[in-house]
């Protein structure tokens, strides 16, 4: 497996720009994934949000999912490419909402009931979720689980392809690039 470059996986993440809208590249990264990410987030220099709201206590703040406003030529996202990629630290996300419209959105998918009613955590900014969940929903749950953003992109199994997913005309649509290392 060759591990892609820095280069390759940034075009890939934050293309150039078509139209008139902006899309702007979120990571809602995994805290509980890698005991690394929390400080990594705290120091990150960039808009960030803790997914979970209200005083928590230490021990969850440091397992909680965050999510980070990245900006291509961030020192962060080069260390968070670097460091995350291939080891599932979180899912990205493409919009022209703010951070603030991607955390109240997807705030309200963290807890998810199962049959017999008992609330669970979804972890579905883990890649490993993700990308098995996606392409079981139908038009509604598509329309839910993208909300605010225009594309949903993560790593593969394979970390040297980069997996993007979005909706057209109420159908999940995948792509994957290739990412030369």
């Amino acid at each position: 497996m060759i591990a892609p470059t820095l280069d390759a996986l940034k075009a890939a993440l934050f293309p150039k720009p078509t139209g008139s809208s902006v899309l702007h590249v979120y990571a809602m990264l995994d805290a509980a994934r890698n005991e690394r990410i929390y400080p990594f987030v705290l120091g990150c220099g960039l808009p960030y949000v803790c997914m979970y709201t209200g005083v928590l206590p230490l021990a969850l703040r440091q397992t909680a999912p965050y999510l980070v406003a990245l900006k291509a030529d961030a020192p962060f996202t080069d260390a968070l490419l670097q460091e995350g990629w291939g080891d599932n630290w979180g899912v990205f996300f493409s919009s022209t909402g703010t951070l603030e419209d991607l955390r109240r959105h997807y705030k309200k998918l963290l807890k998810v009931e199962d049959a017999t009613g008992k609330v669970l955590i979804f972890r579905f900014y883990d890649p490993r979720v993700l990308r098995v969940y996606l392409p079981t929903c139908n038009a509604g749950e598509l329309r839910t689980m993208f909300g605010p953003s225009s594309f949903l992109s993560m790593e593969a199994e394979d970390r040297s392809t980069l997996l993007r997913y979005h909706r057209e005309d109420d159908a999940l649509q995948e792509s994957k690039t290739t990412l030369k290392g």
